[in-house]
């Protein structure tokens, strides 16, 4: 049996259990915090058997139209970055994959520049 990295894994359920239990009002709860990540990785990792996850991030953008009757506003996606991200251990493999190992897609998300503008904007950073 192979021992698997997870702590890029862990980081995210940590973060996920964080976002989820503050929606829920329990900001402060160390013990509820990390029960919730410890089920996320339980699920993801043993239950899943998961060893990588492709996500997409969008942003709804609302655009102001000119009709005859005036202005109504049409919802659009701005589409910030697709990715995905291995966090496990092959079996038979010498090298391991983790969290930080991501593949962006381009076309449409712009690829690795297009998610690295994306980060440095949010950061408030130069690019």
């Amino acid at each position: 049996m192979h021992e698997i990295d997870a702590s890029g894994l862990q980081a995210l359920s940590r973060q996920l259990a964080e976002s989820a239990l503050e929606t829920l009002g329990f900001t402060d709860d160390i013990e509820k915090i990390s029960n919730v990540e410890n089920a996320l990785l339980r699920t993801l990792l043993k239950e899943w058997g998961t060893k990588s996850y492709e996500f997409s991030l969008d942003r709804e953008v609302n655009l102001r139209e000119a009709d005859t009757e005036g202005s109504k506003t049409k919802a659009q996606l701005e589409k910030l970055f697709k990715a995905h991200c291995y966090f496990g251990l092959k079996p038979g493999s010498k090298t391991q994959d983790s969290l930080q190992h991501l593949k962006c897609h381009s076309g449409y998300y712009g690829g690795s520049t297009g998610v690295l503008k994306f980060l440095l904007k949010e950061l408030g950073l130069r690019g």
